[in-house]
């Protein structure tokens, strides 16, 4: 998986009519106590940019706002749609673009999936840490949306394809290890978690 290797994707005949698995992640322009509605309205965050990992085709693809049909294009070919939070962020925040209900495609989201196990929410860098060898994320949610107000584009869709990098790992360890760590909040152990990727 070439970190390196963003195409921004602006032409949705590049895609394939069908494609196999994708790992993706989006920013937003707004922060929740910013917008009407606060939490309760997540298509009012607006999409700052998403980044897609095609595994089929071994590609990154960025999309910006003015993108975001051709995103939806590619979530819509694909056979699974990989992500973290995807069911409760960032279909919500895209469901203001389209008509297509994103709730009914086929994916699989880590964080819910290990919520029903754990029956508590572990994030992406505390996976990471203990699941990938102290692999750290560069920033957070927050930081990406002052960035993109700064104009620091470039940096937010580095972060942002960090994330789907971590995805991504995270979620092939599960696959062929069938497990993922994580620390316990009781004992502070570290245990395994038993998934079915």
């Amino acid at each position: 998986m070439n970190s390196q290797n963003i195409q921004r994707e602006i032409n949705p005949s590049a895609l394939p009519s069908a494609t196999g698995p994708i790992v993706f992640d989006i920013e937003t322009q707004f922060l929740a106590k910013e917008i009407p509605g606060g939490w309760s309205n997540l298509p009012g965050l607006k999409l700052a940019c998403a980044v897609v990992y095609d595994v089929e085709q071994e590609r990154y693809f960025t999309y910006v706002e003015n993108q975001v049909q051709n995103l939806i294009h590619h979530l819509k070919i694909s056979r699974l749609v990989i992500g973290f939070n995807t069911l409760g962020f960032d279909y919500k925040v895209l469901q203001g673009y389209t008509t297509v209900p994103l709730q009914t495609l086929p994916s699989l989201d880590l964080m819910d999936s290990l919520y029903k196990i754990l029956k508590h929410r572990l994030s992406l860098a505390h996976l990471a840490q203990y699941t990938l060898g102290g692999a750290e994320k560069m920033a957070d949610g927050v930081l990406a949306v002052q960035w993109w107000r700064e104009g620091k584009h470039d940096q937010v869709i580095q972060y942002c394809q960090q994330d789907v990098k971590l995805t991504y790992d995270l979620w092939q360890f599960g696959k062929e290890k069938g497990y993922i760590l994580f620390q316990k909040r009781s004992s502070e152990q570290i245990e395994k978690c038993s998934v079915h990727w």
